[in-house]
């Protein structure tokens, strides 16, 4: 059996947000995306909301009828979520040397953070 491990790290916490988003869109449609403002974290924080109301609206929040409700409801769990997935990767980030954020955090503590 053959077997190849790839791994790999980025240290853009070495250039600004800007940059690091600048190098980010450099690997796309330069032409379409990055005139625009077009990067990848957006384009997938994008799909991702969606995803979560989709899903949360056509199940846990199914029942309700008035829709700002359930869009509220979903904003709130969303975030929730989501805030688990970052408490998952700063907790593999605390095994990692060169991770920029080795930190463990809690739900809440993500939910109060800006």
């Amino acid at each position: 059996m053959d077997v190849c491990l790839a791994a790999g790290f980025e240290t853009m916490s070495r250039v600004a947000t800007w940059k690091g988003n600048e190098f980010i869109a450099l690997a796309s449609n330069t032409n379409y995306d990055f005139p625009l403002g077009g990067f990848y974290t957006g384009y997938y924080a994008l799909m991702v909301v969606r995803h979560i109301y989709e899903y949360l609206r056509r199940t846990k929040f199914a029942d309700i009828s008035d829709e700002r409700e359930a869009q509220r409801r979903a904003i709130a769990e969303g975030q929730r979520i989501m805030s688990k997935v970052s408490v998952k990767n700063h907790l593999n980030a605390l095994h990692n040397p060169y991770a920029q954020y080795p930190k463990r955090l809690t739900v809440e503590d993500v939910l109060r953070s800006e």
